[in-house]
């Protein structure tokens, strides 16, 4: 036979376990929802980078003589030479990881 404190004591804590269970689940939604929001920005950025590209390629089709297309004397990791306007890219994107305080940029940089 069960005591009644033993009992209450059972059931105070089966009650404190639902109340932990209601606080996570509230806390996992509130998680998935921010996953959520940052999948859509993530795929709003990744539009914007084909966005991009798509001008990037009509400007080399269009303007091949430009001085933004011209060989620079810096490399990319497998030999490639960088054009001009890459470097611009390369200094553009550094600055705004340092503005964000990321001490490495070049390090989430393809090259």
């Amino acid at each position: 036979m069960v005591s009644d404190d033993t009992y209450m004591v059972g059931m105070s804590m089966i009650a404190n376990q639902k109340d932990m269970a209601r606080r996570y689940e509230a806390q996992i939604r509130d998680l998935v929802g921010k996953l959520e929001d940052m999948a859509m920005a993530l795929a709003v950025e990744q539009a914007t980078v084909a966005g991009l590209q798509a001008q990037v390629d009509q400007f080399r089709e269009r303007h091949p003589d430009s001085i933004l297309l011209k060989p620079t004397s810096q490399y990319f990791k497998d030999g490639k030479v960088k054009e001009i306007a890459r470097v611009v890219f390369e200094i553009a994107f550094d600055k705004h990881l340092k503005e964000l305080d990321i001490s490495n940029p070049a390090e989430y940089r393809l090259d």
